[in-house]
């Protein structure tokens, strides 16, 4: 995080975000997984400013490594509001109508050890069914707990993702918000994508895009050389 917070529904935090993306460290994949909170099933369905403001950066973040033939991907619960919007499925299409290259993947939570950590029901599976859209192959993230394509699907009950939990030595906290963090099968796998994806993924020159504009602007840009963060690596990742 570079020693600060990063409130990327600000003007100056994207546009600082925007360098670090752009003139520091260059990933050959990105990933965010965006906001929900008021967007999801369990959510209000209704979008304020702040939840346009995240959306908007995720956009222009996946359109930038788009152009630059490098790998995004963005990842939300399934029924989130995010995949519905207008702009974005003119920009990357939907599950049921693609639009090159982009690709819709389908993952139950309990396939990759989701767990209900609370008192009164511990260890059992949390269904969390999640979509998850990139530019390059997520295949193996698409294991699923109803009707897979396995032989057999799984016969066990899950846990609802409502309300709050106790949990020991952590205490009261929300059901929701602990499922949205991943775990780290999820997070094994996923990085076995991006692996993929980056050893035969050569960057070139950074092409312009909404992105190299917001970066132009930013506070950062007018630091000196010796003062930026070293780079480039092969991946980020940002949960806003």
């Amino acid at each position: 995080t570079y020693e600060r917070c990063w409130h990327l529904d600000q003007e100056g935090d994207q546009n600082d975000l925007s360098w670090m993306l752009t003139e520091c460290l260059k990933p050959k994949v990105i990933h965010s997984g965006t906001p929900c909170t008021k967007m999801c099933r369990v959510g209000k369905r209704q979008l304020d400013a702040q939840s346009k403001q995240q959306n908007y950066i995720t956009k222009i973040i996946v359109k930038h490594q788009q152009a630059n033939n490098l790998g995004a991907s963005v990842e939300n619960p399934q029924g989130s509001l995010l995949f519905e919007q207008e702009d974005w499925k003119r920009e990357f299409g939907d599950p049921t109508t693609l639009k090159e290259p982009w690709r819709f993947y389908l993952q139950h939570g309990c396939q990759f050890a989701a767990k209900y950590p609370g008192r009164d029901d511990p260890g059992r599976p949390m269904f969390k069914p999640k979509v998850w859209m990139a530019n390059f192959s997520l295949e193996p993230m698409e294991l699923r707990c109803r009707n897979p394509a396995a032989l057999v699907g799984s016969t066990h009950g899950h846990r609802q993702i409502r309300g709050t939990m106790y949990v020991d030595g952590v205490g009261t906290c929300s059901v929701a918000e602990y499922s949205g963090k991943y775990t780290g099968e999820e997070c094994t796998v996923y990085a076995r994508c991006v692996a993929g994806f980056c050893q035969k993924t050569v960057r070139s020159k950074t092409v312009e895009s909404e992105l190299t504009r917001r970066a132009a602007k930013s506070s950062l840009a007018l630091q000196s050389n010796e003062q930026r963060p070293s780079g480039p690596v092969i991946g980020a990742a940002f949960q806003q």
